[in-house]
């Protein structure tokens, strides 16, 4: 899920992250996947990348393999 937690409107949002080798990331919902190398970023969608401050949109991707998600981003802020 992604909330807008300033005080502004936002009207894109984008999530990014590695996966570790053994894990790939299969399929996602609710955003748009691009790949470099293992760096994934997932973008919203036309239909959900405006937030007012304090709304939420929610998203999801399924992976495969053990790992998790690594240097995790949120517009290009680490979180």
């Amino acid at each position: 899920m992604i909330t807008n937690g300033g005080g502004s409107q936002v009207t894109s949002w984008r999530v990014g992250f590695d996966l570790p080798p053994g894990t790939t990331l299969g399929s996602a919902w609710r955003a748009d996947v691009t790949r470099n190398g293992t760096r994934h970023t997932l973008a919203n969608k036309p239909y959900n990348g405006t937030l007012a401050p304090g709304a939420s949109t929610d998203f999801g991707f399924g992976v495969t393999g053990l790992g998790v998600p690594l240097d995790c981003t949120v517009n290009g802020s680490p979180r």
